[in-house]
């Protein structure tokens, strides 16, 4: 029996997306600029974390129908892949965020709240901005619902 040291506060689990390294559908999708590659719900954070531990793109849109189906997977890649705050180091190379809803309909008169506007922009400045922020190693994978 092997066990894992968790003291560092980090997650056994990013261990596990470098063992598809040698899958041939992680190979074919990777190898192709138009691909698709069906998972169970319950399997798909672990396919995603394989697909941007492996992949070169960086970052990856990851499109949910809901909010709470969102907010689960960007806990459930944190748990993947690491994130910001990881005494393990970036596994990725990046973060995953959560690009969040304005949570109002377009024609209302109601403004967003100021948070989520923040967030928002957070994470397109991100994305967009023409000067990268100093020891930001910018993103791996950006879910938005």
């Amino acid at each position: 029996m092997t066990t894992v040291n968790t003291d560092s506060g980090t997650s056994p689990l990013h261990l596990l997306p470098p063992l598809w390294r040698g899958h041939p559908a992680l190979a074919d999708v990777l190898g192709r600029s138009n691909a698709t590659l069906a998972a169970s719900a319950a399997a798909q954070p672990f396919v995603l974390a394989g697909l941007a531990h492996f992949s070169e793109l960086a970052p990856i849109l990851v499109v949910t129908p809901t909010v709470a189906e969102a907010e689960r997977l960007v806990d459930d890649l944190r748990c993947f892949l690491g994130d910001d705050g990881d005494t393990a180091g970036e596994p990725v190379g990046g973060s995953i965020e959560l690009f969040s809803p304005w949570e109002t309909l377009p024609l209302e008169r109601v403004s967003p709240d100021a948070h989520t506007m923040g967030a928002r922009m957070a994470v397109l400045w991100r994305l967009f901005g023409d000067e990268p922020v100093p020891g930001d190693p910018g993103l791996a994978v950006v879910v938005a619902p």
